[in-house]
C-alpha cells in the first residue's frame, strides 16, 4: 500500500522502473477494470467465505466465484476459484456452484443482457463497487522467463458518501518458483521506498469493507481530503 504525502510521485517512480535486482520489468500494458461484488441480503455468501465478482474490462465481462480458506485450513493462502466469460451458461454454472453450498437464490433462470441487472434479478445486492487503473509489468529472469507480475494499481472505491482513492502495488507469482520471486521483489520495493510503501495483508475487497465500516461509524470524520485518506486513517485500517 502506498502511504505517501505524494502518492502520484511514488506510483510514477515505480512505473518507470525497468529492473529490480537481476529481474527485468517488461511493460505489459494498462487496463481499466470495474469490479462489482455481490452477496445475498443476509450475506449468506460471505458467511461461507464465498466472494462473487463481476469484472468489466471495456465491453467485456467475466464472472468469478472464489472461496477463501478457513482459519483451520492447512494452506490458508490457497483459494478455490471459478472464473468464466460472461454468458447465460456461465451464470448457470455459478448458480449451481452456489446452490451446492446450500445457498438458494431467487431464481435459477439465467438472465440475458446486462450482467449487473441479471445478477440483481437473482436477488443479489452490490456490496462493493470499485474501479482500478492497472499498469502491469512482467517480472522476467535473465533467461527471459516470466516469473511473476507486478501490478501498479490506482483504486477508486465507490461509496454512497463519495469516492475514496488508494494506490497499491501487487506482486503475483506466475511460475513454479514464483513465490520466491514475489518475496524478493517485495523486499526490493520496500527497501527502495521505505515507509512510503507499506506491506498490506488485506486484499482490495477486505480493505474496501474496512473503509466502509469506518465510514458508517463516523471514525473517518476529518480523515479524508480530496477523496484520499490522510495518514492517520491508515492506522485505523490496520487496527480495524
Amino acid at each position: 500500500m502506498v502511504r505517501s504525502l505524494n502518492p502520484a510521485s511514488v506510483m510514477e517512480k515505480i512505473s518507470e522502473l525497468t529492473s529490480l535486482g537481476d529481474y527485468r520489468l517488461v511493460r505489459k500494458g494498462i487496463e481499466n477494470l470495474r469490479d462489482l461484488y455481490f452477496d445475498t441480503p443476509d450475506h449468506s455468501l460471505s458467511r461461507r467465505r464465498l466472494n462473487l465478482r463481476l469484472r468489466y474490462l471495456g465491453s467485456l465481462a467475466r464472472i468469478t466465484l472464489k472461496q477463501s480458506p478457513g482459519l483451520l485450513t492447512r494452506n490458508r493462502n490457497e483459494r478455490r476459484e471459478t472464473e468464466l466469460d460472461w454468458s447465460p451458461s456461465s451464470l448457470s454454472k455459478i448458480i449451481q456452484a452456489i446452490s451446492s453450498r446450500g445457498i438458494r437464490l431467487e431464481t435459477n433462470a439465467p438472465g440475458v443482457g446486462d450482467p449487473t441487472d441479471s445478477m440483481k434479478k437473482l436477488g443479489l445486492i452490490v456490496i462493493q463497487d470499485r474501479e482500478t487503473k492497472r499498469v502491469s509489468r512482467e517480472i522476467v529472469s535473465v533467461e527471459g522467463a516470466t516469473l511473476a507480475e507486478l501490478a501498479i494499481d490506482s483504486v477508486t472505491y465507490r461509496f454512497e458518501v463519495g469516492d475514496i482513492m488508494l494506490d497499491e502495488v501487487e506482486v503475483e507469482a506466475k511460475s513454479k518458483n514464483g513465490q520466491e520471486v514475489v518475496d524478493e521483489v517485495a523486499q526490493y520495493l520496500t527497501r527502495m521506498f521505505g515507509p512510503e510503501l507499506q506491506r498490506w495483508k488485506s486484499g482490495k475487497l477486505s480493505t474496501g469493507m474496512k473503509i466502509e465500516k469506518l465510514l458508517d461509524n463516523g471514525r473517518l470524520k476529518g480523515m479524508i481530503e480530496e477523496g484520499r485518506l490522510k495518514q492517520e486513517a491508515y492506522g485505523l485500517l490496520l487496527g480495524n
